[in-house]
């Protein structure tokens, strides 16, 4: 059956279609997933600015927000 449907081209045909239709909802997850993260780093950069020793954690080489936020708790 699909040895039929792939001397046709069915199958080929069907491609464009299904990647139109899944594609733009896969971003759309992604998206969706993105923003919750955003403003959770906004907030846990907001809480280390208030630490007293972020300057220092944060200007340790390869440390950024993540690694002083993991270190100062």
């Amino acid at each position: 059956m699909v040895c039929a449907a792939g001397k046709n081209n069915e199958l080929l045909k069907a491609a464009p279609e299904a990647i139109a239709l899944i594609v733009p909802s896969l971003a759309g997850s992604l998206a969706a997933a993105l923003d919750p993260r955003k403003l959770l780093a906004a907030r846990i950069e907001g809480l280390l600015d208030t630490h007293p020793i972020s300057k220092v954690l944060t200007s340790m080489p390869e440390a950024g927000v993540w690694s002083g936020a993991r270190i100062a708790s």
